[in-house]
């Protein structure tokens, strides 16, 4: 199992994207459902292709399946239908983002009923899609659990300082000469194209 500061820092990036990408997803739950979804998946995919490498749709539904807390595995109770479900929202996803179909309508009430998924129609074929509200959960449990199942080495240079400097850091060049340990403004650089 890699560790966690000893993971590489494309790695470690890779899951702080997850992250913003789930607390973007929760700031749009109520107003924008079907976005929000679509940042729910994308949360599981920024990390799950880091780590399993195998197509972009196995890479979901393995990562997934794989740091999915058994509790949440219990509640639906059957492999079959978790898979499904996990397939079922790529697909959700794929259908937002390749063909610009929203969320269907089926999703208000089975969220509105506490449900874990509903099953219906599209085309004729019978679906089974997951809740928003229980695949928030899905996602959230699962990011959680791949963070716990890293281990922490006190030894090493922690990376995620390192990451927040690199997020800080702008590159500019320099208009005039700068004095050091003088504040920098936009009058001292150039931003202009030339």
């Amino acid at each position: 199992m890699q560790k966690l500061n000893s993971l590489d820092t494309d790695l470690l990036r890779q899951f702080l994207r997850s992250c913003n990408a789930y607390r973007a997803s929760m700031s749009l739950i109520e107003d924008n459902p079907t976005l929000s979804f679509f940042l729910l998946v994308t949360a599981i995919e920024a990390i799950s292709g880091k780590i399993v490498k195998k197509t972009e749709r196995l890479n979901f539904v393995e990562f997934t399946l794989r740091y999915m807390p058994e509790a949440l595995k219990k509640e639906v109770g059957d492999e079959k239908l978790l898979s499904l479900l996990m397939n079922e929202a790529y697909n959700m996803r794929c259908a937002f983002t390749h063909g610009g179909t929203g969320l269907s309508i089926v999703s208000l009430p089975v969220d509105q009923s506490k449900r874990i998924y509903v099953k219906h129609y599209v085309d004729g074929k019978e679906v089974c899609s997951p809740s928003i509200k229980w695949f928030e959960i899905v996602v959230r449990s699962t990011l959680l659990s791949f963070l716990e199942q890293q281990s922490v080495l006190s030894a090493e240079k922690p990376k995620l300082a390192e990451l927040a400097r690199e997020e800080g850091i702008f590159y500019f060049k320099a208009a005039k000469p700068v004095q050091s340990g003088r504040i920098v403004t936009t009058e001292d650089l150039e931003l202009d194209y030339k």
